[in-house]
């Protein structure tokens, strides 16, 4: 339900929602100051004071105090009584040292940071340190020799004591080598030579590999080319043409269009290819006459033609 100010004035029935408003009410009509301070004991001093309700009951405490000396003094005595761990003199920790702190137990408390300083320096040495990582573990440099320490973590991939040892161990002296292209003399780091050959130039490696990878050497041979298609292939390709009414069957493209567009006739392509059927060492009248028969023929536009062995190129590669 919402909260309404009644005027202090008992001769007047005005209401407000705020007290901002019956404020500037009480003050305009009736010359009244009006106080919203609320009375409170403090729980240390048992002295009474005033302060507005919103700042202390919005709170959640159960207990008031009129200062902050009186609320440290008030909390103090749920603390702790020990001795310094340092200079055994005695002292009282409030209760907000007594937790944990960044997760270690507060074990040791003292007077003043001075005797924390040299306890803690004393102490809080090798693996009685909270922060004890593991040490460090003595390696020797793989260029000078010279020991130096780091951490077990890093042990396995540790090799060189400092960036000039490292630097030093990198610098391998160049070696000459001969062009396997052209012959001639080239100097070169031996991480820059892969195998047994190098050449000395873009050129020079672009015409080696063209000479070595020549036909079935070739990581892309396809089989080749088998350039006779064959005593009956020319009539064999004038009723493939008359079958498929001289146009395309994947595009339905005619031999005029054909022509109009690449300057040549309409292709007839083998279904299964050529150099599956015949041998090309001893080919024969039979392996011609499968190869080239009406069933294994189809006509096509020069477009359409390149797609279909484009897609066969793709399966074969998919198949090995």
């Amino acid at each position: 339900m919402e909260e309404k100010f009644d005027c202090p004035e008992d001769s007047c029935d005005e209401q407000t929602k705020s007290r901002r408003g019956m404020t500037m009410h009480a003050r305009s009509m009736h010359d009244i100051e009006i106080n919203w301070k609320k009375e409170y004991t403090c729980a240390n001093c048992d002295e009474s004071f005033e302060d507005y309700k919103s700042r202390r009951e919005s709170k959640d405490s159960a207990n008031h105090f009129c200062s902050k000396d009186c609320k440290d003094s008030f909390e103090a005595k749920d603390g702790l009584d020990t001795n310094c761990a340092e200079c055994d003199s005695e002292i009282h920790i409030p209760p907000s040292h007594v937790k944990e702190v960044d997760g270690y137990e507060q074990k040791n408390h003292f007077c003043d940071k001075e005797c924390e300083s040299k306890f803690k320096k004393r102490e809080w040495v090798g693996e009685n340190h909270p922060s004890w990582d593991g040490g460090r573990t003595r390696i020797y440099c793989d260029e000078c020799g010279e020991e130096f320490w780091v951490k077990p973590s890093i042990k396995e991939r540790s090799r060189f004591c400092s960036r000039d040892c490292f630097n030093k161990n990198q610098s391998i002296d160049k070696k000459e080598y001969k062009c396997a292209n052209c012959s001639d003399i080239v100097v070169k780091h031996p991480n820059e030579v892969r195998g047994e050959e190098t050449t000395c130039s873009q050129q020079c490696l672009n015409e080696y590999l063209s000479e070595i990878r020549k036909g079935k050497a070739n990581p892309q041979w396809k089989g080749g080319r088998f350039l006779y298609y064959g005593p009956n292939w020319q009539d064999q390709r004038s009723k493939a043409l008359e079958r498929d009414d001289y146009s395309c069957e994947e595009c339905d493209m005619t031999r005029d269009s054909h022509y109009q567009h690449y300057n040549e006739d309409l292709h007839v392509h083998h279904k299964v290819p050529r150099r599956q059927i015949i041998d090309e060492d001893e080919p024969t009248f039979e392996q011609f006459e499968l190869a080239n028969s009406l069933d294994n023929l189809v006509t096509l536009c020069k477009s359409c033609h390149k797609k279909l062995e484009d897609t066969n190129d793709i399966s074969r590669n998919n198949r090995r």
